[in-house]
């Protein structure tokens, strides 16, 4: 019994130690914490693909083409007012309805407090263009979100999102694809 005793309090006192050793490892002198009043930046589901026919039927020989939003990434400068640059890629490539090498794209950006109230709401329009014979082809798309007040960022959740401005059935075949 006193074998038993004293083996829990070694392993118990082996437990603390470690802990303790590697909880003082993780300390750094003068470490300073800092807090941005950055909005979060991301991209809506669903609406980060556009596929475009070239009529009703949803099949792949009416594909004009297939778009991706991909590479997103931002900066932030929070002096007295917030910049945000978000800059993200749009990809596309080539279906066999294709007709026109110049295709315009419609996207948008939305900034949404508390994860549900859109506060703002921007569209704008970028071409892909297709060279003769080409695949793919991309395009790559950088904005400015202005934030006046950052006061007003700490009080409330704020969001950046961007996705592709598309129609319901565009939407409806994003979701059952």
């Amino acid at each position: 019994m006193k074998n038993i005793m004293t083996t829990k309090r070694l392993g118990l006192l082996l437990v603390l130690g470690g802990t303790f050793f590697l909880a003082s490892c993780n300390q750094r002198e003068n470490e300073v914490v800092t807090i941005k009043n950055c909005p979060a930046v991301g991209a809506v589901s669903h609406m980060t693909t556009l596929t475009r026919f070239s009529g009703p039927e949803k099949t792949n020989n009416q594909v004009q083409f297939d778009a991706y939003l991909t590479n997103l990434d931002y900066d932030c400068d929070d002096a007295d007012r917030v910049n945000t640059t978000i800059s993200f890629t749009i990809n596309a490539k080539r279906g066999p309805a294709l007709q026109n090498n110049v295709q315009t794209i419609n996207y948008y950006v939305v900034v949404v407090r508390d994860n549900y109230l859109v506060t703002a709401k921007q569209t704008y329009s970028t071409q892909i263009r297709f060279s003769p014979g080409q695949e793919t082809a991309g395009v790559r798309e950088t904005i400015l979100q202005q934030f006046d007040d950052a006061q007003i960022l700490r009080r409330y959740d704020y969001e950046v999102l961007i996705g592709f401005e598309l129609a319901p059935d565009e939407i409806h075949f994003n979701v059952v694809r």
